[in-house]
């Protein structure tokens, strides 16, 4: 739980992996404070101070408001999951993906595209497979993807026209963290 203000969240280091961030606002709104102008940003490959960023990461139950594509993945992540989350982009999609970026899942948010034009996901390298679109609800984009690659999976996602402010969606939980802290009897 956390809030980001003028900066977007970052897996900006060598190798994170298996890291939740939930319940969290960002507000990334300004270049100002050594963000990208994305909700969420991911350091490619080629990054020499950072690299790429590891598998399993998940990012559920939070309110995003970005300036670019919601969800910008530098590359050589897998298996990541995006559930139950609201992103407001001001200009862009939902999704960049590039450079091995493989085995995704999307699932149950709410996209609000101002710019009403861009695509859910973008694949900008081929080889960017087993990626998972379900249960979206995209509110302005006109189209499920574009690029180099297609999704494994794209199934119950659903475009409207767009609304400024459509509800965050409901999970089934509020807290992975406070569940896996109750099954196991630490609560």
């Amino acid at each position: 739980m956390g809030v980001f203000y003028h900066s977007d969240a970052q897996w900006h280091s060598g190798w994170t992996h298996e890291n939740l961030f939930e319940n969290c606002t960002v507000i990334s709104d300004t270049w100002e404070n050594g963000g990208y102008g994305n909700a969420f940003w991911a350091s490619a490959p080629e990054d020499g101070a950072h690299g790429p960023n590891g598998p399993r990461n998940v990012v559920y139950n939070c309110d995003a408001y970005s300036m670019k594509t919601a969800i910008w993945l530098g590359g050589m992540n897998e298996g990541w999951i995006f559930a139950y989350n609201r992103f407001r982009v001001k200009d862009g999609g939902g999704l960049f993906v590039k450079t091995a970026s493989f085995d995704h899942i999307l699932r149950d948010n709410v996209f609000l595209l101002e710019d009403r034009t861009s695509p859910l996901a973008t694949f900008a390298s081929p080889d960017c497979g087993g990626i998972e679109l379900i249960g979206n609800r995209i509110y302005g984009g006109r189209q499920l993807y574009q690029g180099l690659q297609h999704p494994a999976a794209a199934r119950e996602n659903h475009f409207y026209e767009y609304e400024a402010d459509v509800p965050r969606p409901q999970p089934p939980v509020a807290s992975i963290y406070e569940w896996q802290r109750r099954q196991r009897g630490l609560n």
